[in-house]
């Protein structure tokens, strides 16, 4: 379903210096191939000699951007991102949901088979079956609800069982001088779950930070697997032939 987007939500979605600047490079005409990209809209702004490739898009209900430039930031719209969505609101241009732009379009033969037998199901039967599957199926549950308006950006409290279980994982070696080397690698994919379900949500700076958190942890763990010469129990692999981490071993 696209999403109506006016010079309002364009205000909305930037900073008032960043949108005085976008307004006057749309007012310069310094848009270029303004054309229809990855859920959104590419162009090529053009500001003071230099021409910054910018991205624009709906992600949920909140009008988001990229740019290559110096100035941009992921929860606002810098001034080459506002003259983009101003030329686009001018052509009279709308853009669909990022959530409603991947599932526009089978991607590939199996998804296509199975969105045709999708369609023979009439609405009732296939809501049932989409139910079912959703309370065994977390993804799927967390995409439903993204896609129903449910669910948003992320916030503080949704972000803290992610943390909880980075904390987690990041203690084993710490915590207990006999832990297994399978408890590390349990513990880490229950932080890789939590990973995929917030993946599905829009992005925030915060939902950044946190994984971030957990790359940084994991890059720790990896640095004390490779030290410890111990195997798991249930693998005759011994520890040091996993991944060797970039962070330093010796703050460990």
């Amino acid at each position: 379903m696209a999403l109506s987007v006016t010079t309002d939500t364009v205000r909305a979605a930037a900073a008032a210096d960043a949108y005085r600047d976008g307004e006057r490079l749309f007012d310069a005409a310094a848009v270029d191939h303004l054309e229809s990209g990855y859920g959104g809209l590419n162009a090529d702004v053009t500001d003071e000699d230099t021409a910054w490739q910018v991205w624009v898009g709906v992600n949920g209900r909140t009008l988001t951007g990229e740019c290559d430039c110096p100035q941009a930031r992921p929860e606002v719209l810098c001034a080459h991102g506002v003259a983009t969505a101003l030329a686009a609101v001018a052509a009279g241009i709308s853009w669909p949901s990022a959530v409603a732009a991947e599932a526009g379009a089978p991607q590939g033969l199996a998804e296509s088979r199975f969105l045709a037998l999708a369609g023979t199901l009439g609405a009732e039967r296939l809501a049932a079956l989409v139910a079912r599957h959703a309370v065994r199926d977390r993804l799927l549950a967390t995409e439903l609800e993204v896609a129903t308006g449910q669910l948003g950006a992320p916030v503080g409290a949704d972000l803290a069982a992610l943390r909880a279980l980075t904390d987690q994982a990041r203690s084993i070696p710490d915590g207990d001088d006999d832990y297994d080397l399978y408890d590390i690698v349990r513990a880490v994919r229950a932080v890789l779950a939590e990973l995929d379900a917030l993946a599905l949500r829009p992005p925030t700076p915060e939902l950044l930070d946190a994984a971030e958190y957990a790359v940084e942890s994991w890059d720790r763990l990896a640095c004390v697997l490779a030290q410890d010469w111990r195997t798991s129990r249930r693998s005759s692999r011994p520890a040091r032939n996993w991944p060797i981490c970039t962070w330093s071993c010796a703050s460990s």
